[in-house]
């Protein structure tokens, strides 16, 4: 007998169900076991293990555990339990069973040995072998598709760069239609307006020589009036003066006797002022003492009177002289 066994038994409870000796003893067996195998586990395994407390764990486990009880009937009503009696000191765990010794391995033989390291290498190069033609077909499958996606890029770009060009030749073709169409309606405009303004400067060059042609015309009738008015002033100025001049002759002229009557023209040249340059017979006057006598009274009668129209003097007068 354990220690544990000849502790003092509690009294059980009145109504309880008795335990037998045969059920506590398989679940100490149990318990131990299960306590066997978990320090052969732990002794196995590379940390480090206590076994002295796995040992306490399991007593108190098996100490505290309840053995397995039939179907519990109707218990009837406990009676009031006694006061409880101090704990018994926990029993001393048993020193742990060492495990069996393990059994030597067979040796091994050295031609399967051989054979097995043969077979190991064959299989070896076999899978270096299958492993490389793997990665050479893989990397061939690679560059196969690289190459087919660098001339699908290319191929793609390419396009899109013959596109773009089409684009541009047709935006450029557009803009030069649309530049040409501007130009042309600029230049149909433009010769609209270079026409609408060489009309209007014809129109106006026309009104403008029409009133040219009317002023030059009224101008004309102008200066043709005030000619025809200065002729008439200068041919009344000039019948006026040439009295004139014959009554200045006649107040310087001497009575020749004999010389009653008779008619001679006498050309006289003579100054703005009226002076007298030179008096010559063009007409007789029958004799020459009369000529003589009517010359000496032009240069007598010298300043001679001036028209009254500036313009209707003459430098050189013919006048018809009668006594």
């Amino acid at each position: 007998m354990s220690p544990s066994t000849e502790s003092p038994q509690r009294p059980e409870p009145e109504g309880a169900l008795p335990v037998k000796p045969l059920h506590l003893g398989m679940a100490v067996f149990g318990h131990a076991l299960m306590a066997a195998l978990l320090l052969i586990g732990f002794r196995c395994s590379p940390k480090p293990v206590q076994p002295e407390i796995i040992q306490a764990v399991l007593l108190e486990e098996a100490q505290t555990t309840a053995p397995p009880v039939p179907t519990p009937t109707p218990k009837p009503p406990e009676p009031t339990p006694p006061p409880p009696k101090p704990e018994p000191p926990t029993p001393k765990p048993p020193e742990p069973t060492p495990p069996p010794p393990k059994p030597e391995p067979p040796k091994p033989n050295p031609e399967k040995l051989k054979q097995a390291a043969e077979a190991a290498e064959k299989k070896r190069v076999e899978e270096v072998a299958k492993r490389e033609q793997d990665q050479l077909v893989a990397k061939l499958k690679a560059e196969e598709k690289a190459r087919a996606a660098a001339e699908k890029t290319k191929a793609d770009a390419d396009a899109k760069t013959a596109r773009e060009a089409l684009e541009a030749t047709r935006k450029a073709t557009e803009e030069a239609e649309r530049k040409a169409a501007v130009e042309a309606e600029q230049k149909r405009l433009a010769d609209i307006e270079a026409a609408k303004r060489k009309a209007a400067e014809a129109a106006e060059n026309q009104r403008k020589a029409e009133e040219k042609a009317l002023a030059d015309a009224r101008a004309k009738q102008m200066a043709a009036e005030e000619a025809a008015r200065m002729a008439a002033v200068r041919a009344a100025s000039q019948k006026t003066w040439a009295a004139a001049l014959a009554a200045a002759l006649q107040r310087s002229w001497l009575r020749q006797p004999g010389a009653d009557s008779f008619e001679c023209k006498v050309k006289i040249r003579m100054l703005p002022n009226g002076q007298v340059v030179s008096a010559v017979i063009v007409s007789s006057c029958g004799s020459q003492l009369l000529d003589d006598s009517v010359i000496a009274a032009a240069n007598k009668a010298s300043p001679l009177p001036l028209p009254t129209e500036p313009s209707a003097f003459v430098p050189e007068v013919t006048i018809k002289f009668r006594p």
